[in-house]
């Protein structure tokens, strides 16, 4: 195929690419947006939820298998509580629903109420106090669970960012390319952008990317690390040290950017040293002959 037909096919190639990588896109920042985050946000508001005592009146737990042979479990409850006054019911166990096989939580949290069920002495809840009908029975933060979340809005934009965005350039090369065989057919040597002045332009470094990346991921994993070291579970268990791995990771890039940056920055800072030297040294030369 001649490189006439070639064009528009890697134009096309590239257009495709780019859709491509939008879904991936969509549904990382999704899952970030409806389930990570608030995970997160709820659980630092219910950090300053009143505790109040309430009545178990259902305690269940529905397991559920998977189409691959696994298992996850579900503890389901209905309690009564009264605040300020008034009764409440709710249905809500911990701050994220949904059945779930990470950890024992929903095992742990079955058993201590199961005891409570149909019992006058009462079990302890979290009550909202700007909206005493939002109640919980279970607070802690559930990091196991989040840090699961956090690896679809954290890789998948990613992952569509680079394909999109690789196709999107793939494309507008292509195209550029195009025009400078269309401007120079005799020339191909010229049909390259960095080849097509006077100089050979040389290709850049891929700094400011690993420097996106890295911003990216610690804006999706700060607010869990964060969390995780407020909340104390570190010292419930070391293994809530995994939670704060991906954000220390991430340091590591960062690092070297600012070092890359610093090492630019002092290379230049000859240059222009000599550049200033130079134009004294003209000047006085030029004050001499003109005396």
């Amino acid at each position: 195929m001649s490189s006439k037909a070639m064009g528009p096919v890697k134009q096309l190639g590239g257009g495709c690419v780019t859709l491509f990588g939008l879904p991936f896109i969509i549904a990382g920042l999704a899952i970030g947006w409806f389930l990570y985050f608030p995970g997160i946000s709820t659980w630092w508001s219910a950090r300053g939820w009143e505790e109040v005592p309430c009545w178990i009146e259902k305690a269940e737990m529905k397991a559920s298998r998977g189409s691959k042979g696994g298992t996850t479990h579900k503890t389901e409850a209905r309690y009564r509580y009264r605040y300020h006054g008034r009764t409440f019911h709710s249905e809500e166990v911990s701050l994220t629903g949904g059945s779930d096989n990470i950890g024992d939580f929903q095992q742990k949290a079955h058993a201590q109420i199961r005891a409570f069920v149909g019992r006058d002495k009462p079990f302890r809840c979290y009550v909202n106090s700007a909206e005493p009908a939002q109640a919980v029975l279970f607070r802690e933060l559930r990091w196991g669970l989040l840090l699961l979340m956090s690896i679809f809005p954290m890789i998948f934009p990613l992952v569509g960012f680079l394909v999109s965005g690789g196709g999107a350039w793939e494309a507008q090369k292509a195209a550029l390319g195009r025009k400078l065989e269309l401007r120079h057919p005799g020339e191909p040597w010229r049909w390259r952008s960095e080849w097509s002045g006077e100089t050979i332009q040389a290709s850049k470094n891929g700094l400011p990317l690993l420097l996106g990346v890295t911003v990216w991921i610690l804006l999706i994993q700060g607010p869990l690390a964060l969390a995780i070291l407020v909340s104390g579970e570190l010292s419930k268990s070391l293994l809530a040290a995994l939670g704060l791995l991906p954000s220390l990771l991430a340091l590591i890039p960062l690092f070297l950017c600012l070092a890359a940056f610093q090492n630019a920055l002092g290379a230049r800072q000859p240059v222009a040293l000599a550049q200033t030297n130079t134009g004294a040294s003209r000047w006085r030369v030029g004050g001499r002959a003109a005396l």
